[in-house]
């Protein structure tokens, strides 16, 4: 939200990273939520914006339901299953839900043109996965799914410059306005990837190779298990996000399981065996393998993703959704091809999962309102009202104001530019120039509050650092 504020509030900064460098993520879809402010609600409805992008997903999915192929329909009944017993709440899922939605339907036409061989599906595919690259950079792993277009990819490329000129604007428009806005935040063509990071001698306001550098280490730890790793030994091991991609290079994994997130992992993987076993079961033979030897090539079109995926993000809300049953349904219908048969166990499952859906979100939304107690809260309702910290004003030595949070951690909505409390000490320049502002800081002073930070909120080596109260702050 507060980065949505910033965009509202405000004409370019330069240099967003050094007030807080979770500002600084390429944030596509956040960028497009920031243009539905309403009156009255405000910000208060931009949550339904992913979910309204990932319902448009779907119902271009379910149009492509093919009644002769198995792979095809398996894919959409798994997608179906997952949504219906899975995504009961979709809000939880957040800014990732569009960009599953949009690896969902890069697949489906992936499939399409690996039974009928129409062009357009290149060009669909490449307008979906600009798009998810955009909004989640885990969705680069989707371009192995080109491969299916073989020798033609080349043709089809060319003919994007030649013929399809308004799918190359708009491709052009999308990564170059993608990429000066994030020069302008942060410096790098791609924070924190270190080597998109322009040096701060060249540009004052990039993060430059120390922070984005530090940044890239804590992300790396952070989709390899180290935060289950930390509470799995209470907090009494002190490991910073380096030491564990270091320590742990190759056996990562066994820190990743003992996270809650696979316990998700566990149930698509049974969404996804109850596909496979209705589909083994059916009435119909498996087809001659003989006339589909292009097979091979789509098997590691899905493959390639899955265990890329696997290797180097290995939880579910990085793609995993789409990835991983992907990979394996593909791989099954290598061995298993078949004609579809809609069976009435496919059909009892869709309707039992329709009244799970249902009464799990009655149950829900009954148990929410049953626990407010505040009328004020009970007249919003299902509406959030944002609630978010008071700050205070501060001067710079050149007289530009910044607000400080009175909370650690979060930062004000309507009192920007904010710093969060923990670093109110921390020298920040504010330079007007052109009508735009600059900001920068000192690497090695940011540095030091980066580190001590992950000892106090993510180590809990001093827990009353976690207090809000403003005496209580780090000196």
């Amino acid at each position: 939200m507060p980065y949505i504020e910033y965009k509202q509030q405000f004409k370019i900064i330069f240099g967003l990273v050094n007030l807080n460098d979770f500002l600084a993520y390429q944030h596509g879809l956040y960028d497009v939520m920031s243009f539905f402010k309403l009156p009255f609600y405000e910000n208060r409805l931009v949550f339904l914006i992913p979910i309204i992008f990932f319902m448009f997903c779907i119902f271009a999915i379910v149009d492509y339901f093919n009644k002769k192929e198995n792979i095809t329909s398996n894919l959409i009944f798994f997608i179906i299953f997952v949504i219906l017993y899975k995504f009961t709440r979709s809000k939880e899922f957040g800014t990732d839900v569009p960009v599953i939605g949009l690896l969902f339907l890069i697949q489906i036409y992936s499939l399409n043109y690996f039974f009928t061989k129409e062009k357009k599906y290149f060009y669909k595919m490449l307008l979906m996965f600009s798009l998810a690259v955009i909004y989640k950079i885990y969705a680069l792993l989707a371009v192995f799914y080109f491969l299916i277009f073989g020798k033609k990819v080349l043709n089809y490329t060319y003919e994007v410059f030649t013929k399809k000129k308004i799918i190359l604007v708009f491709l052009l428009l999308l990564t170059s306005v993608t990429f000066l806005k994030n020069i302008i935040q942060s410096g790098c063509f791609s924070y924190p990837v270190t080597v998109t990071c322009i040096d701060k001698r060249i540009l004052s306001w990039s993060a430059g190779k120390n922070i984005s550098s530090w940044r890239n280490e804590f992300l790396k730890a952070g989709v390899k298990g180290w935060m289950p790793y930390v509470r799995d030994n209470q907090f009494e091991i002190q490991i910073f996000p380096k030491e564990y991609n270091d320590t742990f290079k190759y056996n990562f994994h066994k820190n990743v399981i003992k996270d809650p997130d696979t316990e998700r992992i566990l149930i698509v993987f049974l969404i996804l065996l109850l596909v496979i076993f209705i589909d083994y079961f059916n009435k119909f033979k498996s087809r001659n393998m003989e006339k589909h030897q292009e097979i091979k090539v789509l098997l590691l079109c899905a493959l390639i993703p899955l265990i890329l995926w696997f290797l180097t993000m290995p939880y579910i809300r990085y793609g995993g959704y789409a990835y991983f049953p992907f990979g394996i349904l593909i791989l099954y219908s290598y061995f298993n091809y078949k004609s579809y048969y809609s069976s009435k166990i496919i059909k009892s499952i869709l309707i039992i999962g329709i009244f799970f859906f249902l009464i799990k979100n009655f149950t829900r939304i009954s148990e929410e309102v049953s626990s407010i107690v505040n009328e004020v809260n009970l007249k919003a309702y299902p509406i959030p009202l944002l609630n978010h910290p008071a700050a205070d004003e501060k001067r710079l030595d050149n007289n530009k104001k910044i607000f400080i949070s009175e909370n650690n951690w979060l930062c004000s909505l309507s009192k920007l530019p904010c710093l969060p409390g923990f670093f109110e000490n921390m020298k920040i320049q504010i330079d007007d120039k052109y009508g735009y502002n600059f900001i920068s800081v000192n690497d090695e002073e940011l540095l030091r509050f980066l580190k001590y930070k992950i000892k106090v909120y993510y180590l809990k080596e001093d827990r009353y650092a976690d207090d809000e109260n403003k005496e209580m702050r780090l000196k």
